[in-house]
Order: C-alpha cells, then structure tokens, then sequence
C-alpha cells in the first residue's frame, strides 16, 4: 500500500500532540478516522510507528525514523505549492504602474513591451499623471508601483534611481535665438513668453527652482505665460508661437531630429534630474508588480549615463 502525503500529515500531529483524540481535535477529524490514518500508515512502511501506553503514544525506533523524512516531505511539498502560487501569479497577474509625463510617454512603453516579450500572460495597466497624481496613487493603493521626477519626501515610499534626464530650453526653428552666437542670458530670458507645465509637474518644479537662481522671480519675473496639461500640448504652444519652454529632453528629442522644435542652451543654467523607481515601503509587491520592478531596474541600468548636452 503505498505512503501518501494525509497520512504523513496526520502522523506529525500525532507525534507531535503525543495523543491521537488532540491530533483529531486540532486536524477537525473523528478519532476513529485518524486511528484510520495511522494504521494505513503502519501498514504501508510494515512497522509500528508508536507504542500505545494509555492516553499517550509514544514514537517507537520507527517511528523516530519515519518523523523526521516526513518533516521534510512536508517541507518540500509547502515549498513546491508556494513557487507555483508566485508562477502562476506571476503568469496570470495583472500590474498597475503609474508614470509622470515623460517616463510614461516617452520610456515606458517601449519598456512594457519588452517586458511583454518575457512575460507575455502579464497585463500591465499604465496611468499617466503628474509626479504628484502617481506619488499619491501609490500611497493610496490605487498604484503598485510608479516612475516620477522627483523624490517623495514623505518617508512611506521607496524610490529607486533610474534613468537621467537633463531639462532644456526648447523654441521654434524660427526664433532669432537658433541662428545667435552670443550666449542666451538670464536677462533674454525675462523677455520672452513662456509655455509650461501645471503645477505639480516635476518637470514644472525643477524648472522654476533652477530658473530663480538666474532670474530673480522665476517665471513671474517673466513677459507672460501660458500653462498646459500635457507636454503634447506644451510643445504643440511652443510650435504655434505661444512662446518658448523649458522642458525634458527626452520628451523632445524626436521633434528636434525632424527639425520642428530647437533644443538650446542657457548660460548659467544647467538641470539635470533623474527618474525614480517608486513603491509603497508598507506594501508588498503582488509577483508580477515585482518582477515589473526589476525589469525597470535591470532595464534602466543598462543604459547608462546622462544624455548629451542639446
């Protein structure tokens, strides 16, 4: 008759109550049906596996044998049912990712879908908002994970270094400053009509913070300005005239190759940022949102340092 894995299971609470009405009580089974159990069990290694001596039962030199291999059976088949539960979550699971405008514009969805590549039965949900919308979609639960501008300073979540980014002055192929020689100043820049972000873009708050150390009021310093939503709408306000930006390089680079937008630079006024990885530290990650994390982390490694000066 051969061993199975019920019998073991009721052998070590046996064992391990000494009393086989406990073992009963605490496996929610009828004495008779454990006595059952163990007989079958004797009956299939063809020993006792204890010594009845009253209320109590004792291991015999069997027995003693038999315990410890069933332990580890035991062990082994937890182990076995806990790594496929995370394959099959990670096969069949589903992430919500949350991305600021430019990661999830511009560098997500290429990433996604290599991830795609590697684990095709995943199905990935990407939110797009501001630094400040994903940040307080993670701490809320509503986001597993998230890749913003900026760090959260609120001490909840954890943030992970990922790809550089540099912010640029970017205006019409046609304005007077693409063909100048002389380096474009502070001063220059209160002049013009400016195109930017909303509040809460981390774009937007980097901007402002490096724009007050060389012009004193920042944007209110300058001729006027109109906000957008979007970088879509921003670099569309830009094209038509509304004004010049500062704004990711990464979000720009494929209309400055076609030659429909300039990158250019500013004396005294360098910003460079990065993007960060995010989580809630007081979360667990659901399999597939964790195997999402370090695909972006190996991903974002790969590509090394900051991007050319414009």
């Amino acid at each position: 008759m051969p061993l199975d894995l019920k019998q073991l299971s009721v052998f070590i609470e046996v064992a391990d109550q000494a009393s086989f009405s406990r073992a009963a009580d605490i496996l929610g089974m009828a004495q008779a049906s454990v006595s059952a159990r163990i007989a079958s069990l004797e009956q299939a290694i063809g020993a006792k596996v204890f010594d009845r001596m009253g209320r109590r039962v004792e291991l015999t030199r069997a027995g003693e044998l038999l315990l410890g291999r069933a332990r580890q059976m035991i062990a082994l088949r937890d182990e076995m049912v806990d790594e496929m539960n995370d394959l099959l979550g990670l096969q069949r699971g589903e992430v919500l990712i949350g991305g600021s405008t430019a990661p999830g514009e511009y560098i997500l969805p290429a990433l996604l879908g290599r991830f795609h590549a590697v684990h095709p039965e995943v199905t990935v949900h990407l939110r797009i908002g501001d630094s400040d919308q994903t940040l307080a979609g993670i701490e809320n639960g509503d986001l597993e994970i998230g890749v913003v501008g900026r760090r959260d300073t609120n001490g909840k979540l954890v943030a992970r270094k990922t790809w550089t980014d540099r912010v640029v002055l970017v205006v019409r192929p046609d304005h007077p400053w693409v063909e100048r020689t002389a380096p474009i100043t502070a001063a220059d820049l209160a002049g013009e009509s400016w195109v930017l972000r909303e509040r809460g873009s981390g774009t937007r708050t980097l901007a402002e913070k490096a724009l007050k150390k060389v012009l004193r009021g920042g944007f209110e310093a300058v001729a006027g300005t109109t906000e957008f939503g979007s970088v879509t709408a921003v670099k569309e306000g830009v094209k038509a005239g509304l004004g010049v930006t500062l704004i990711s390089q990464r979000t720009v680079d494929a209309d400055v190759r076609s030659g429909t937008l300039e990158a250019l630079s500013v004396e005294g006024l360098s910003i460079e940022r990065h993007f960060y990885l995010v989580r809630d530290s007081r979360r667990e990650l659901a399999p597939a949102a964790g195997a999402l994390w370090t695909f972006i982390l190996s991903e974002a490694g790969k590509e090394g340092s900051s991007l050319q000066e414009p």
